[in-house]
C-alpha cells in the first residue's frame, strides 16, 4: 500500500493555530510527558512552539504509518526546541508526540 502524501505545510501551520486556542484540543502523549521530565520541558514551551511556528517538516511514522510533522523553534527560556506533533482527523486537535 502506497504512502498517503503528507499534509501540505500551510495546512499544518493552520492547524497549529487553532488547536492551542480556545476550543482546541492539544493532546500530550505518554512519550511526550516522559521526555518533558528527561529533557526538562513543559507543555508550556511546546504551545511558545506552536504558537510561533513557521516551518514545519513532514516526518514519516513507521510505528503508527502515518505522518508526523516537525515544527523547530524556541521554548520559553530561548533554547532550541523542536516539536513533533500528529494531526487527527478532527481540524482543531493535535497530538504532542514527543519533543527535543
Amino acid at each position: 500500500m502506497a504512502r498517503p502524501r503528507p499534509l501540505k505545510n500551510e495546512d499544518v501551520l493552520r492547524i497549529i493555530s487553532i488547536a492551542p486556542g480556545p476550543g482546541g484540543k492539544v493532546f500530550p502523549s505518554r512519550h511526550f510527558r516522559e521526555q518533558a521530565l528527561e529533557r526538562n520541558f513543559d507543555i508550556q514551551d511546546a504551545i511558545k512552539v506552536l504558537a510561533e511556528a513557521s516551518r514545519v517538516k513532514a516526518v514519516w511514522n513507521t510505528k503508527s504509518s502515518t505522518w508526523n510533522y516537525d515544527i523547530p523553534g524556541r521554548d520559553i527560556e530561548g533554547r532550541k526546541l523542536t516539536v513533533r506533533i500528529a494531526v487527527t482527523e478532527v481540524d482543531d486537535e493535535i497530538v504532542l508526540v514527543t519533543a527535543f
